[in-house]
């Protein structure tokens, strides 16, 4: 695996956005992590966890990104010996979330799903605060989505 930085600027100009990091393959079959120059260890970690883990090529479904990243997530905090943050957890969902909304799918409907999905990789059962942070959460975005934003 070889690991490749760019600048901001670079990056932004060549992906479109100075979020995250971005995976190819190499023709001689070798994987390359791309990111940001200024990446937290946490982004570098977790690029370097998806590539780990084998999440090469683009995922087929909905369900199947968000178990990329969740998954991805769990390798980063077992290696650095932490768990992650709520806020971290839906930042990492925010982009998926998204597109569903825009999709057309209710709050409830986003809200089984995000729970199924954390549970399906490992996440204990959403204690009642959890439940309640990720539903407001949700219920946010829709209305942002609501109003055009």
């Amino acid at each position: 695996m070889k690991i490749e930085k760019l600048s901001g600027k670079e990056f932004r100009r060549k992906y479109g956005s100075d979020l995250g990091g971005h995976h190819y393959t190499t023709e001689e079959g070798e994987h390359v992590v791309v990111l940001p120059f200024k990446a937290s260890t946490k982004t570098r970690m977790h690029e370097i966890a998806h590539a780990e883990l084998g999440h090469v090529g683009p995922a087929g479904t909905y369900s199947e990104t968000a178990e990329r990243e969740l998954a991805a997530d769990k390798w980063v905090y077992e290696k650095l010996g932490t768990l992650p943050t709520w806020h971290e957890i839906l930042l990492d969902l925010a982009p998926l979330v998204d597109d569903l909304i825009e999709k057309g799918y209710r709050p409830n409907e986003l809200f089984t799903w995000i729970k199924r999905e954390l549970e399906s990789v490992g996440w204990s059962e959403l204690d009642r605060e959890e439940k309640s942070l990720l539903w407001w959460w949700i219920r946010d975005k829709h209305a942002d989505w609501g109003e055009g934003k």
